[in-house]
Order: C-alpha cells, then structure tokens, then sequence
C-alpha cells in the first residue's frame, strides 16, 4: 500500500488460531492489514492505521483511515460516514473485529464460528442491502464461517 513493505507479524498456522495468540503478535503495532481465508475458500479482511493497545482487554479503535476489502471479489469498503469510532474493536480473547462486534467482520476465540455481515460500519456495494442474505455472505461466502488461514502484516515504510 503506497509503497510500504509488508512485514508479516501473524499467521495462524505458524503462531497458533487464538484470539490470544493474535493479541500477543499484534499489540502495540499499528498499519495492520489482515488477510482472512475463510474455509470457503474466500479472502477478505481490513486494515488499521491506529495501534492496538499493549494492554488490551476490550475497546474500540477509531480510525477514519480504516476500511474492509474482499480479496475475492477485488473490491474495497470505506467506514460509512459518522462510524469512524467504530473502526476496529478489540478484545484480549478474540481475533480481529471491523465495525461494531457481531457486525462486519467478527473472528471469534477459536477462529469457528466467525461472523461477516458488513454494512453496519462499513459502506456496501452498489445494490446490496444491509442484512440481506446476499450481503450477509459476500464476504466469507456465508454469514458464519470458520478461518482456515489468518495473516496479518504490519506496513512499514
């Protein structure tokens, strides 16, 4: 992105698929792009500029800078306007979270049972309807999933 270099400081297979081991990798870095493979087979996820606190249990980044992509689907979602405090939440036990928790993109403790419903923080794409079942899989391919893979890259200049 704009001519930083990627530096991977996460991946589930290697650092293990935990909410905690994601928390102990990533706390206190900021410029986090996240790569979420769903068992689908699709590839989404969303950056952060703001750090997350070293000692995080629960709380929410604002970040106007954030927004959410799908890989599969070569596009990306901008924060709606107002839900900049709604950016990214975090909690010591659960993986990353775009937009208010059980909303646009939710990794749970264990990386089953996930959640992807976007359009609550995060801007839709033309034609899709907040809550819909279309919008609700687009994603991950459905509104529920498991991860199979989940990196994230701290972007350094």
């Amino acid at each position: 992105m704009n001519g930083r270099k990627p530096n991977l400081v996460y991946r589930s297979t290697r650092d293990g698929a935990t909410g905690k081991a994601y928390h102990n990798m990533c706390k206190g870095k900021g410029n986090l792009l996240s790569f979420i493979k769903a068992e689908s087979g699709r590839v989404f996820g969303g950056y952060h500029s703001e750090p997350l606190p070293k000692n995080c249990v629960e709380g929410e980044i604002k970040d106007p800078t954030a927004f959410i992509y799908s890989v599969s689907d070569s596009q990306k979602f901008e924060l709606q306007n107002g839900k900049a405090s709604e950016a990214f939440k975090y909690d010591s036990y659960y993986g990353p979270t775009f937009g208010k928790i059980w909303s646009d993109i939710y990794v749970s403790q264990n990386f089953k049972g996930c959640h992807a419903n976007f359009g609550h923080s995060y801007q839709l794409p033309k034609g899709k309807i907040y809550n819909s079942e279309n919008t609700k899989s687009y994603l991950a391919g459905t509104e529920n999933f498991n991860v199979s893979e989940l990196e994230v890259y701290q972007l350094q200049d």
